[in-house]
């Protein structure tokens, strides 16, 4: 029998693992790397028919195959006291022996696997390969600092960080980004047991195990797994209950070095909506804003879900992404509506034929929100990029940008605090008076910059304060 090129004089993988005292795969176990696997198994047989077989085979009993990467072998074992003698003592003889198997310079990585996957895998029991996001991310500035950390919490075994809360309005992609995280991170580490939590159905979850009596088991149920990732946190305001036992859930997962990613809307609301204790293990975290979509990032991430736009379906596309108050996901829910409307058709429908469609799922589209116009107008002034203004860079030109934007906001439009946040994501108590002093100092010096603010006041809010949905 041949392994990809490797003799296998040994006849099987039962067989083989017969010979080393080992079980042999179950059906319920995925096959390895084929390369991988073939390897393994090749030294193996060396090994077992070695002088050195009868002493290294029970230490390689404790051994499992992971990975072939960057030059090296990956074998994990379960035992803690088992691992430094395996590092020392037959880490170099596989080396040795892998060295003459494959003619190359092979390094051995032995690693301890403590997750609960490796154990459920231990006993033949193995989950299903992961499936990608039905959609695929699109990174633009607005998300691309929280999509970069999520890839490397997925990519890294042990990240640097172990707790992340995802803020962002209605619409601007948290979802997609939990979903990428968590298919990611059982792609490269398949060993791994995740959890996927959203805010109602688990309130309702604890509230049947309340009722039931059963809130050890429900507790039980949610804290077996190797990473946490919890959606919509926001729907738990007034669940103070459900909070408490989340909160302990968090605790126990982070003493033990499993990753929690929480993701929602800003918790608004006093200590009857959120419990102090909540916010406060939240804001323990790296925290990740995310800010309303501007209307260039819209357009891109609509013409991507499109694939190919041409007449109707376009112009629609262009059309929403200018409404930049409505949520994108209501905003991609209209253009399926349309595309299912052109399929009952035959043909693709004029505007006016799917005016009504649009109009009933989204009565707000018709114009950008002003705030927008606002961010739009302040970056041309200072001539930078929207999306520095957006994603908070350090530049001067982008600063002052900002410092505009919010002088808008509170001293000429009066907006509330949680409307501002949905563009220019958190804001420190301090930058409101900052930039009032700022902008106002510049006005008395600056005519340019004052005349700038008259204008938009008098364009955008035509002179009075506009309103925000």
């Amino acid at each position: 029998m041949e392994r990809g090129g490797i003799a296998d004089p040994a006849g099987s993988a039962f067989a083989r693992a017969a010979a080393l005292g080992r079980p042999g795969p179950t059906a319920a176990q995925a096959p390895l790397d084929p390369l991988v696997d073939s390897l393994w198994h090749a030294l193996l047989d060396r090994v077992a028919s070695g002088s050195s077989g009868g002493v290294l085979t029970p230490w390689i009993a404790r051994l499992e195959p992971r990975a072939l990467r960057d030059g090296a072998l990956e074998l994990v074992t379960r035992s803690a006291k088992a691992l430094l003698p395996l590092r020392t003592q037959v880490a170099p003889r596989l080396e040795a022996e892998l060295r003459e198997l494959a003619g190359s310079v092979l390094r051995v990585r032995i690693e301890l696997d403590q997750s609960l996957g490796g154990a459920l895998q231990a006993l033949g029991l193995r989950a299903p390969p992961p499936k990608p996001p039905a959609t695929s991310l699109v990174t633009r500035p607005e998300n691309r600092l929280a999509a970069e950390a999520l890839l490397r919490l997925a990519r890294d075994p042990k990240a640097e960080f172990d707790q992340l809360h995802l803020e962002g309005p209605e619409g601007v992609g948290k979802s997609l980004l939990l979903e990428t995280l968590v298919w990611q991170r059982r792609r490269r580490h398949p060993h791994e047991r995740w959890q996927k939590e959203r805010g109602e159905n688990f309130f309702r979850s604890f509230s049947s195990a309340c009722l039931d009596r059963q809130r050890a088991a429900f507790r039980g149920s949610v804290v077996a797994c190797d990473g946490l990732v919890f959606d919509d946190v926001h729907e738990l305001a007034g669940k103070l209950a459900c909070q408490e036992q989340l909160v302990e859930m968090f605790a126990y997962l982070r003493a033990r070095g499993r990753p929690v990613v929480v993701a929602g809307r800003p918790l608004e609301g006093g200590p009857r909506e959120f419990l102090p204790s909540f916010r406060s293990y939240l804001r323990g975290g790296l925290r990740l804003a995310i800010p309303q979509w501007s209307a260039a990032s819209r357009a891109e991430i609509l013409a991507a879900r499109i694939r190919a736009p041409r007449g109707t379906l376009a112009a629609l596309a262009d059309e929403l992404a200018a409404a930049t108050e409505v949520p994108l996901t209501r905003a991609i829910a209209v253009l399926e509506s349309v595309r299912q409307r052109a399929a009952t058709m035959g043909r693709m429908p004029a505007r006016a034929e799917v005016d009504d469609l649009v109009r009933a799922l989204v009565p707000e589209a018709g114009g950008p929100e002003p705030f927008d116009r606002v961010l739009e107008r302040c970056a041309q002034f200072v001539g930078v990029a929207r999306e520095e203004l957006v994603g908070g860079s350090r530049t001067r030109g982008a600063a002052l940008g900002r410092h505009l934007a919010i002088y808008f906001a509170f001293e000429i439009f009066r907006l509330q605090r949680a409307t501002v946040r949905r563009w220019l994501g958190p804001l420190s108590p301090s930058v409101q008076p900052y930039a009032k002093a700022k902008i106002d100092a510049l006005r008395a010096t600056d005519r340019r910059l004052d005349g700038f603010l008259r204008e938009v006041a008098e364009e955008i809010g035509r002179g009075q304060r506009f309103l925000f949905g």
